[in-house]
């Protein structure tokens, strides 16, 4: 065998490998950008309704400049940025796929992620995150880099049916509907 057919079958053996190790990765929680959780799933920048920025702290905090208050149907940009000196993780799902994010992270401490749910972010590091949000389980937002979690680097809200009042309040539609100009 000459030297050009050997760097050939070199070459084909690590794509090999690279494509193995890519597809179990996936195969063990890896989530991929079509990521369907029972709070929603990943949706296009330019459907945009609400914009959050979300910091993360070394105090395993998360600190969100305004209350979460997340209806059926919200489509929010995250922009999250990690303050720290160490990485952390902004992750969307209900507390069972929290559960077993965490138990994922545990098995591959080393794992970073840029998934429609989940991003890894290095000290200083900006990233985002679009979510349309569907009513029903509690969201949980949680870093799962072991030990994160259980430090308190997490956060639920609830995400409320729309409804009348979120399209229009009774209050502003009785002050919007003049009764002197008409008759009923």
């Amino acid at each position: 065998m000459n030297m050009y057919s050997k760097l050939i079958l070199v070459s084909l053996f690590t794509g090999s490998l690279l494509f193995l190790t890519a597809t179990s990765h996936a195969g063990v929680g890896h989530h991929a950008h079509e990521h369907k959780s029972s709070v929603g799933e990943p949706a296009k920048g330019r459907e945009v309704t609400k914009i959050i920025t979300v910091t993360m702290l070394d105090s395993m905090k998360y600190v969100f400049d305004q209350p979460l208050d997340l209806y059926e149907g919200d489509v929010v940009r995250f922009i999250v940025t990690n303050k720290g000196v160490i990485p952390h993780e902004f992750s969307i799902g209900d507390s069972e796929e929290q559960k077993k994010h965490a138990e994922m992270m545990r098995n591959n401490p080393s794992m970073s992620h840029e998934d429609g749910n989940t991003v890894s972010l290095g000290a200083g590091e900006t990233g985002e995150l679009v979510w349309r949000f569907k009513a029903g389980e509690k969201v949980v937002f949680a870093c799962n880099i072991p030990g994160h979690f259980e430090a308190g680097m997490h956060k639920m809200a609830a995400v409320f049916p729309l409804s009348r009042e979120k399209i229009l309040p009774d209050s502003e539609m009785n002050e919007k509907h003049d009764h002197s100009t008409h008759k009923h």
